[in-house]
């Protein structure tokens, strides 16, 4: 404010949500495509009788979709699986918390004007 008690300048603190929701998307795109295509290869080894990693894969893709519909807080849950399809699962889930946090971390907190 000038002497005249008219706004001359501004101070913006915080961070654009587009470019966020963009980078999102797109990594949550590749993820459900690179599951899909482990599915692929799941169900070729599940009609020669193993199937090592399909639970996991489901859980995954069914948590991928939740999120994308906007069930930000879903997570995989409990994974019996111990290859590394598994390990991939219980990193993901974690992951999950991690960005979870990290997005309550960023969001704005009430404004207060000096």
């Amino acid at each position: 404010m000038n002497s005249r008690n008219e706004a001359v300048g501004m101070l913006y603190v915080g961070y654009l949500e587009q470019p966020y929701k963009n980078v999102m998307f797109t990594h949550s795109s590749r993820y459900c495509s690179f599951s899909l295509l482990l599915e692929r290869v799941e169900v070729g080894w599940h009609g020669a009788g193993r199937a090592p990693f399909s639970k996991p894969l489901e859980q995954m893709n069914e948590t991928i979709s939740a999120i994308e519909a906007g069930k930000i807080q879903t997570r995989i849950g409990t994974i019996d699986s111990d290859n590394e399809i598994g390990h991939v699962a219980k990193h993901l889930d974690s992951l999950l918390g991690l960005l979870n946090k990290r997005n309550l971390e960023l969001k704005p907190g009430p404004v207060s004007w000096i």
